[in-house]
């Protein structure tokens, strides 16, 4: 493959979405990086890659462009997945047929990505006829946000946002966050699960003063969800410009889960990203959590929550302990290595 052309082709360019940025933009430019000669897939370009990676991106529409170009150019197709995007507990009809697209996508493929073991689980029974499906984990994804940024009306404005939240924060040690999509179309979960907690959150607030900033895209749904919680809160709309800055400026992340068939398939991503900006981590335990456990307190709220507000010193040696785990997990070098052998790239292309 000495002249390969590696193309990835995501379903959004919206750098607001975890899996373009992690999944997609980064892996481009990891590869680029190695020499690969890989780069983003554009439909109206005459010339056709000799590889291409459909990123969540299983439309009819998109499906059809791809086997056309197998055929006039001999173009292997990947599909990478990062979501259950079988999973439908309403039965919508919009995400049935979405499924059913996805089967077809896979089905037809020469290779998937799976993101975790679980959710490769779920390809395998959805589609017995897959070709193979390698496990390729989330990256670590560089904490530094500011400087990629500039000067922008954009940037300026988040950082008014943050200066006027960082009036209203109690002392550092009691500020929590909570930070992710308000909620899903297809399946529970997202800032409700924050009810779920609302107890050790109104325990936290009388003996610690503890205060929960929400980082998310739903002013409507904080509204909703804040009202119900015992403990002041604070919210900020979710932005690249800013994103990094808020998360340092707090001391405990917190990752309440309803457990589904389709949180269960979600990756480590939001407790590697919390970590790397020198969190502690209190959450519910999926699969992909569990090289954490001790590093992040797992699975017992009413104790844990008031473990790390009551010993913010041991912090340091938490977050070290899980970026450890988290650097031996989603090191650049481990996942573009694990990304070439599932595309089939030659160590030197």
């Amino acid at each position: 493959m000495t002249a390969a052309t590696i193309a990835f082709w995501p379903h959004s360019s919206s750098r607001k979405i975890a899996s373009v940025r992690i999944r997609c933009l980064a892996i481009v430019a990891g590869l680029q990086a190695q020499g690969v000669a890989a780069g983003l897939h554009d439909p109206a370009s005459a010339g056709a890659p000799q590889l291409l990676v459909l990123s969540k991106r299983y439309d009819a529409a998109s499906l059809r462009h791809a086997l056309d170009l197998r055929q006039r150019a001999g173009t292997r197709l990947f599909v990478d997945l990062c979501d259950n995007h079988f999973y439908n507990p309403r039965a919508l009809p919009e995400w049935a047929a979405r499924a059913d697209a996805l089967r077809a996508a896979i089905a037809a493929a020469d290779g998937v990505i799976a993101s975790t073991s679980e959710l490769a689980a779920v390809i395998r029974q959805e589609v017995p006829e897959v070709a193979a499906v390698n496990v390729v984990g989330d990256l670590l994804e560089d904490p530094g946000d500011a400087a990629r940024f500039g000067l922008s009306l954009a940037a300026l404005a988040d950082s008014a946002r943050l200066s006027v939240l960082r009036r209203r924060l109690p002392a550092p040690g009691a500020r929590l966050i909570w930070f992710g999509n308000h909620a899903s179309p297809y399946a529970d979960g997202g800032m409700a699960d924050l009810l779920a907690i609302a107890e050790p959150l109104g325990r936290g607030a009388e003996r610690f003063g503890a205060a929960l900033t929400i980082v998310s895209n739903s002013r409507a749904s904080f509204r909703s969800v804040a009202a119900q919680l015992p403990i002041r809160c604070h919210y900020l709309p979710w932005a690249a410009t800013s994103i990094g800055r808020v998360l340092r400026l707090h001391d405990t992340a917190l990752i309440p889960i309803t457990r589904n068939p389709f949180t269960l398939c979600k990756t480590n991503n939001r407790v590697v990203t919390a970590f790397a900006h020198g969190l502690d981590v209190v959450a519910d335990s999926i699969p992909s959590y569990e090289p954490f456990r001790g590093a992040a307190r797992l699975d017992d709220w009413a104790q844990d929550l008031d473990g790390v507000l009551a010993d913010p010193a041991g912090r340091d040696d938490r977050v070290a302990r899980g970026n450890a785990i988290a650097a031996a997990l989603a090191d650049r070098t481990t996942i573009l290595t694990a990304w070439r052998e599932a595309l089939g790239i030659a160590a030197a292309v």
